[in-house]
């Protein structure tokens, strides 16, 4: 079942300058056990990130899931769903951050690696593991009913949305 969702429902006008940021996120599930990147904030994110300059999705989706996790996806994957996030930029007055997120089903390989963490991500002690998909989606949801903790990762919503979708397809089996 593909999905598509848009959250922040601005307008942006055409005079506006527009960041647009594109990704790849990983859903690997196993029954209904997916595999997720556990964080110190106690959320739990696709492992994946931005598509860099001459990268295509699935070249892009292979290196952030060996950084993010150590682990080898195979070479079959399939786009299930797009979130599109826009906002506000927090940096530059009359800017707009866009930001596109392509979800694509996979299959892990094997570990081949250690992982290769930026520095916000050892930070946020990144952690990759099989999680019970409803305890991912039910404790993420719990924390976009708390907003006010500053402690909330700004990818909180986008994921929950995600996993609301693999939990529906789950629950129609």
């Amino acid at each position: 079942m593909f999905f598509e969702k848009t959250i922040g429902d601005i307008e942006i006008s055409p005079e506006a300058n527009v960041i647009l940021r594109e990704a790849v996120r990983g859903i690997a599930l196993d029954g209904d056990m997916i595999f997720m990147i556990h964080t110190s904030n106690h959320d739990y994110k696709f492992p994946g990130g931005g598509i860099e300059k001459g990268e295509n999705h699935a070249d892009a989706l292979k290196r952030e899931f060996i950084e993010e996790t150590g682990y080898l996806i195979s070479d079959e994957i399939e786009c299930v769903g797009i979130i599109t996030e826009k906002r506000k930029d927090i940096y530059e007055d009359n800017t707009y951050f866009v930001m596109k997120s392509y979800y694509y089903q996979l299959k892990i390989i094997k570990k081949i690696k250690e992982q290769q963490l930026e520095p916000y991500e050892k930070e946020l002690d990144f952690k990759a593991e099989f999680v019970s998909v409803f305890e991912a989606y039910n404790n993420n949801l719990a924390l976009t009913n708390n907003q006010t903790s500053a402690a909330v990762s700004p990818w909180v919503l986008r994921e929950t949305i995600a996993l609301r979708h693999i939990v529906d397809g789950l629950d129609n089996k």
